[in-house]
């Protein structure tokens, strides 16, 4: 299934960063691939993304599903998609939600410049603002108020490509 990324925060090159170079030697198959080692090739940050965050109304994104990570190639909806790293397979799902709180802000959450407060809430357990910030960074945000102008109130899921999990 495909995975559609912002070019904002240059998270193809984070994506790229957190996959194993292992991987992309089975791409030769893909019809990509020129695209692909394009993107290998000009991937210069050492910042990663290791995991994204989805809305999942229909239930679609399971463990086992593949990930055609794409991106588009001008105009979002009036361009061709682009698949800037190799196959990849979801190795685990949790849950996620971004909260808005009308109460002061403590160690479990995040006060906005604007006084909004966030936290964040991972298979029913809160975040401490430490993990918060790791959280947003191993999400391809560079700070916790980038993360939370994007995602404001919101719950969904987090796709995993990568081992790690919270």
């Amino acid at each position: 299934m495909i995975l559609q990324f912002n070019k904002k925060y240059n998270f193809a090159e984070k994506i790229i960063n957190s996959i194993p170079s292992k991987f992309f030697e089975f791409a030769t198959e893909s019809e990509y691939i020129d695209e692909l080692l394009k993107y290998r090739d000009v991937a210069n940050t050492k910042d990663i993304k290791i995991h994204t965050i989805r809305d999942d109304f229909k239930n679609r994104w399971n463990v086992g599903r593949s990930i055609h990570f794409c991106e588009w190639s001008k105009k979002p909806y009036n361009s061709r998609n682009i698949q800037f790293a190799p196959l990849m397979t979801v190795l685990k799902i949790q849950n996620v939600k971004i909260l808005e709180y009308f109460m002061t802000a403590s160690e479990t959450s995040y006060k906005m410049p604007d006084d909004t407060i966030y936290g964040i809430e991972i298979d029913g357990i809160r975040l401490k603002r430490e993990a918060m910030y790791q959280f947003s960074k191993n999400d391809g945000f560079p700070n916790l108020i980038e993360f939370f102008k994007y995602f404001k109130r919101f719950e969904g899921k987090i796709i995993h490509w990568t081992d790690f999990a919270y």
